[in-house]
This record gives C-alpha cells, structure tokens and sequence, in this order.
C-alpha cells in the first residue's frame, strides 16, 4: 500500500513539472521577438525568474523541514494543494492573493475571446491564400497551453507570452493592408463592427462558477478535502473556456445563448470591486478605532461552511496596512505569488497605456492606472476591456474617419440591413 501511494505521489510531481515545462517551451517557442512585443517578453522573463526563484526556495524549505529525505519530501508533500493553503491562512495573506485569482476570470475571458479571434483570422488568412505561389501558411498556438502555463507556472509569465502571439508586427501589417484593399471598394466591412463581440452562454457560465469558487476558497479548512475539491473545481471551470471553439463575431444563437463582452467584463469588475471591498475594509480605522474585520466572523458564524474559530479570515487583533506589507514575506510561496501579482499590475499598466494611446484616449490608460493600487488589477483591468470593447464597437479613429468621408461622399450605410444580413 505504501509503496503503491508512493508511486502515484511520485506519477503526481512527474505529470507537474511535465506539463509546467512543456507548456513553457510551447510557449517560449511559438513566440516570435519583435520590437512591439519587446515589453511583454521582458516581464516574462523578470516573472519566470522572480516567482520560480521563490518556488523553488519553498520546495527546498520543504525538502529540509522532511528532514532532506527525498522519499518522505515526495511521500508526505502536497505541494500543489499547500501552495494555495499558505496563501489563504490569513487575511493579510489572502489580500494579495484574492486580488490575483478574483482576476483570472477576466484573464481567462480575454485570453479565450482573442485566442479565437487569432484562430478564424489565421484560418480564413490560410484558405484565402491556399492556391498563391510560395504561400506561407500562418499558424497560431491554442490558446489552453499558456492557460497551462498560468495555472502551473506563472500568470504573468502567460499572460505576456500570449500578448506577444497577438501583438506580432507582420499580422499587423497585413491587417493594414487588408483594411486598406477593403476600403477603396466598399464600407461594408467597417460597419461589422458596429456590434459587439460576444461569448456563448456556457463560457459565462464557467467563468462565473469559477469566480464563486476563489470567493468560497477561505471559507473552507485547508485540511478539509472540501478545500482540494474546491481548488480543483476553480481550475477545471477556468480551463474550460480554452479547450473549445466558439465564433466571438456572431451576435446570437446557439443553445446557450450570447452575451456581449462588455457586459460580461462590467459583471467581472463588480465581483472584483465588492471583494476588494469587502477585503479592505478591515485594514481601515474610522472613527473610536471602529474595525470591520469581524464582518468575517459573522459571515462564516451564519454561512454554516465552516466553524468560524478556525476560520482563514477570522477577526485578528489590530489589523494595520503594515500587516499587508509583511505578509508578502511571510513564506516563500507567499511572495512568489505576490510578485505575480506586481508583475501582472504592471503588465495590465502596459496594456491599458499603450492601448488607449493608439487609440487617441491615453488619458484613459493613466487615470485607470493611477486607481489600480486601490480598487485592484481585477476590477480595473476589465473596466478596461469593457471600455475598449466599446469603443471598437463604435469605431477607431481610422474607421471614423472612413465613413465619414463614406458619408461626405454620399454614400448611405444602412446599418439596420446590415444588422439583419448579420444576425
């Protein structure tokens, strides 16, 4: 019987680090450098070599706390389950922590959304072009293995990897000369995008069950196997919307039905805002020294998930901000994904900068900015997203521009066929 749990823990290590290296290697490869994805791959590798830095100094803590027996270390560890175990065990801890997690629905909504929309651009680019001489067929990485990347590695080691599929110079320049070709002939494609894109009802679905899923996270003992079950329920629903195909142009139909994206992202960034709130407030004095921290007591006493006197957040005596500083030190995995965190905020930064600067609205990307250290990554960055979705959805300044030198030249858009004709 020993030898057989052995065995598994050892299948259990092996299939980790598999999937972790290979993911990264997938990753790393089917990256291509460029001068407009220079930023990206930098925070990747500041990411990859702070966050496993302190990883692999906690696997070592752990090797040495077992007495540096490698049999009892891969016997009696549960690395994957403590890992979250130790950044939940407090509050201060799960400010920092929440915040990254609470964010991998939106992260996981936009990576599939535009990992789609890269997919039917690179398939219609190859079927078009099939027939022409010394065609170079153009391929795409799906989108699951920088999920997996995220998931097993780092977020902000993903995340950027993924960015810099997107942000690719030479599928830049050929969306330039395909919009340039198409605008000397008809309007009609510019009008498509006066609908928002949007995603099936399963894939919203999935991302909210994630989302309840972190929230109910600290309310379960983490020597409870309802904690395990509800970790790996989390990962299962945000995995999901990257292991299937959907077409985020349509506008309705299919069994579950649509929902717009900026609608979606809006939802996201409310969940986000309520559980920053709620995560804040008992760090705040307000006046006779009034604390909130023990809102927590009273909502795990009346839940019923859990007895509250071994509660992850139960009333602490004189919380302070200072608390949040030191528990970025507390453990190594601890800080480990609290740099994640720091390197996603200043990738979200990047993003939301440079995005609304080629947009003519820079002002957006800094004011967004200013407020993520206080209403979080993952209530800014979706309003964001939302905003952006928006603004595409009326037009960039280059479609502007087109139709109404379109309209200058008398040529009437009837956007109400067009709309008919799409749905």
């Amino acid at each position: 019987m020993a030898s057989t749990l052995y065995y598994k823990a050892v299948a259990s290590i092996a299939a980790y680090f598999t999937t972790v290296l290979s993911a990264l290697f997938v990753c790393i490869y089917r990256t291509r450098l460029t001068a407009s994805n220079a930023f990206y791959i930098l925070i990747a590798t500041a990411s990859l070599f702070t966050t496993w830095y302190y990883i692999l100094s906690w696997f070592h803590v752990e090797y040495v706390a077992l007495g540096s027996n490698l049999d009892r270390f891969i016997l009696e560890s549960d690395l994957f389950v403590k890992a979250y175990a130790l950044v939940t065990d407090n509050l201060s801890k799960w400010w920092w922590s929440s915040q990254l997690l609470i964010g991998t629905g939106t992260l996981l909504t936009f990576w599939s959304v535009e990992g789609q929309s890269l997919r039917l651009e690179v398939e219609e680019h190859n079927h078009q072009n099939r027939t022409k001489n010394n065609f170079k067929k153009r391929t795409w990485t799906p989108t699951w293995w920088f999920v997996l990347l995220g998931f097993f590695g780092s977020m902000s080691v993903g995340g950027p990897l993924f960015l810099a599929q997107l942000d690719n110079q030479d599928r830049q320049q050929q969306q330039q000369q395909q919009q340039q070709r198409s605008s000397n002939n008809s309007i009609k494609r510019t009008t498509t995008t006066c609908h928002a894109r949007s995603v099936p009802g399963w894939l919203v679905l999935t991302i909210l069950l994630g989302e309840i899923s972190v929230l109910l996270t600290p309310f379960f003992a983490t020597t409870d196997k309802r904690f395990t079950i509800n970790l790996m329920l989390t990962h299962a629903f945000f995995l999901i919307p990257a292991l299937f195909s959907f077409d985020p142009r349509l506008t309705r139909g299919g069994w579950s039905g649509r929902m717009t994206l900026p609608r979606l992202y809006i939802l996201l960034a409310l969940i986000a805002l309520v559980s920053q709130f709620a995560y804040t407030l008992p760090f705040l004095t307000f006046g006779n020294n009034v604390r909130f921290s023990n809102i927590f007591e009273s909502l795990l006493h009346y839940s019923g998930l859990r007895d509250s006197s071994s509660s992850h957040l139960h009333a602490q005596p004189a919380l302070s901000v200072k608390d949040l500083y030191w528990a970025l030190w507390d453990n190594h995995c601890q800080t480990s994904i609290s740099a994640d965190l720091v390197f996603n905020n200043l990738l979200a930064a990047i993003v939301m900068v440079r995005t609304s600067a080629s947009m003519g609205k820079a002002a957006v990307g800094w004011i967004l900015t200013a407020w993520m250290p206080l209403l979080s990554v993952s209530t800014v960055l979706p309003l964001f997203l939302a905003w952006k979705e928006r603004q595409d959805t009326v037009g960039s300044p280059a479609t502007v521009k087109t139709l109404n030198a379109a309209a200058k030249a008398g040529i009437h858009l009837d956007q109400n066929k067009e709309q008919r004709h799409m749905d």
